[in-house]
């Protein structure tokens, strides 16, 4: 069985607040997709790459420190990829493509 991770992500710390809880919403969508499309063939990691304030608008998710070590989530993530601790065939599941980025 393949992984899916989850990439949840709000701009503002308030965004997660109990009255706007875009983490459970975004999770909601990701168990979502793998009961309609994962077909058996995925399941839902339990990893979760969380980016909590970090603006997709200026990068913060993709950022990298001064020894060019991941800072952001996605940059985490991508990372994985790339030294294999993520396998190739994985997915990974993001709510809407703003969440993803909004960078040209």
């Amino acid at each position: 069985m393949k992984d899916a991770y989850s990439f949840l992500r709000w701009s503002t710390k308030g965004q997660n607040a109990e009255n706007r809880d875009s983490k459970a919403r975004q999770t909601e969508s990701a168990e979502k997709w793998i009961t309609e499309y994962g077909k058996g063939e995925y399941q839902l990691s339990k990893e979760v790459f969380i980016a909590d304030g970090q603006s997709a608008f200026k990068g913060k998710h993709i950022e990298k420190d001064e020894y060019g070590k991941a800072k952001g989530e996605l940059a985490r993530f991508i990372e994985l990829v790339k030294d294999g601790t993520i396998k190739q065939d994985s997915i990974l599941l993001v709510d809407t493509f703003d969440r993803f980025s909004r960078l040209p």
